[in-house]
């Protein structure tokens, strides 16, 4: 093999290396309530920070807030290799594209990471635009809950993994009219049983009406709770296709 052709292998791996991320998340609602600043930006330019080359400093327009202020420029601190957890990926943008921006601010500044939730706009493969799509509409109506979501508990990985309450809601079509996304605020007592179930974020009552049933028959191990004791869980609705009945999703 010559030298040539073992560096472009060389670079071509590396290449696969920095763009082939798998990254740890948390749950969707947690990501919601801890970032600062949620929405779709264009890329205007790109420059290295003057000290360090691993960070990347984009300004930018915003076109859609979902979360936070306007913002006009962030840096993406950048890792290039496998660190832990595969997480030292590296977050191309030029000028010209457009993302979906997940950034939280410390100091004057706001900050993201390759292993955040941002997503490029212009990717046109079909999957990539339908899983996208539907994470701005969960986006879009979580934005009327900010202030419900700061309160409480969102996180019970008890709840998150109940593959049952996901499938509960049958085969039941909801209307066009009817919410994509449903919230439901969970009251425990100090033994740990449900006491009270409320509706923050509707489906509609039928499906509504399931959910309640199906996290009353949960055995519910205890979870980290505020002082309130309320946690809240957020489901994402699938319709029924030829492969699998309409079932929920947990954020």
């Amino acid at each position: 093999m010559t030298l040539k052709i073992f560096a472009l292998l060389f670079l071509f791996s590396q290449i696969a290396v920095a763009q082939s991320c798998v990254c740890y998340q948390k749950d969707l609602l947690n990501d919601f309530k801890d970032t600062d600043f949620i929405g779709v930006v264009n890329v205007l330019g790109k420059k290295s920070y003057p000290s360090d080359a691993d960070i990347d400093v984009i300004s930018i327009s915003t076109q859609e807030i979902i979360k936070g202020s306007e913002l006009s420029e962030f840096y993406i601190f950048q890792k290039k290799g496998n660190g832990k957890n595969n997480d030292q990926c590296k977050l191309y943008l030029k000028e010209g594209d457009q993302l979906l921006l997940y950034a939280n601010q410390k100091g004057e500044y706001h900050y993201t990471m390759p292993c955040y939730r941002n997503k490029k706009l212009g990717n046109s493969e079909v999957n990539y635009q339908v899983y996208l799509q539907n994470h701005l509409k969960i986006l879009r109506q979580l934005k009327r809950y900010q202030n419900e979501l700061a309160e409480v508990t969102t996180r019970c990985s008890d709840a998150i993994t109940d593959i049952q309450i996901g499938n509960t809601v049958g085969n039941i079509p909801l209307k066009t009219k009817h919410s994509r996304v449903g919230l439901y605020s969970v009251k425990f007592t100090e033994d740990d049983k449900i006491d009270r179930i409320e509706v923050v974020s509707t489906f509609n009552e039928e499906v509504d009406n399931k959910v309640r049933i199906a996290l009353i028959k949960k055995k519910w191990k205890p979870c980290k709770l505020n002082d309130d004791r309320k946690l809240i869980l957020g489901y994402f609705y699938t319709p029924a296709t030829k492969y699998r009945q309409a079932h929920l999703s947990p954020l």
